[in-house]
């Protein structure tokens, strides 16, 4: 996926007593009322590694735009079916986030996702293209699809920037990490906008 146009994603951070039906849930009804309210698609997943976030439920709902991110946000916290789901699972609200994707190629396919955040100098979307096709070269060998984003709305943000991948082997896709990270045209990159590595999360796909 190369070229088409900017998009953003509302991240509803959560921790639930019952997962599994607060994914199902998310999955059937809460998709549905999404998408009819103006999302594109909704993907549901749960850090397994990550520090102090391990056991949260990401929710993430892809928006056209600004406006829609808004407007799927307000039709999701006023569903009274939605927000009986919420209560029956226990579920507790740790952040709601607006990212803009800046890059991406392949899919949001797979068992499993990482995400690597990152504090970095601005660069245009062109240059974020770029860099990301660089790093591609080497991950697309063990992923399905690779993300870069910026906050947009996220409260205070030490970390600003990130990359999503996903897979269903993360042996191979941390292989073809190490490979990308050693390659001086990506360290040349890094340098350049002075980006430096925060923290990295691995999460598993719910729905």
């Amino acid at each position: 996926m190369k070229g088409e146009a900017m998009s953003y994603v509302t991240a509803f951070g959560c921790r639930a007593t019952d997962v599994a039906s607060f994914a199902a849930e998310a999955n059937g009804y809460g998709k549905e009322a999404a998408i009819a309210a103006g999302a594109t698609d909704v993907r549901v997943s749960q850090v397994v590694m990550g520090g102090e976030r391990a056991g949260m439920i990401n929710v993430a709902f892809e928006c056209p735009t600004i406006t829609a991110a808004m407007e799927v946000s307000a039709a999701m916290n006023s569903d009274a079916q939605v927000l009986e789901t919420l209560a029956k699972c226990g579920v507790q609200l740790v952040s709601r986030s607006l990212i803009r994707v800046t890059a991406e190629r392949g899919t949001t396919e797979g068992a499993y996702s990482t995400g690597v955040m990152f504090s970095s100098n601005p660069v245009d979307d062109a240059t974020a293209d770029s860099n990301l096709a660089d790093g591609w070269a080497h991950i697309q060998a063990g992923a399905n699809g690779m993300r870069m984003g910026q906050a947009y709305s996220a409260g205070m943000a030490p970390a600003p920037y990130f990359i999503l991948t996903w897979t269903d082997d993360l042996d191979a896709l941390a292989a073809a990490s190490a490979k990308s990270f050693g390659d001086p045209k990506v360290q040349a990159n890094m340098a350049n906008s002075n980006t430096v590595m925060v923290g990295r999360m691995m999460s598993r796909t719910l729905s």
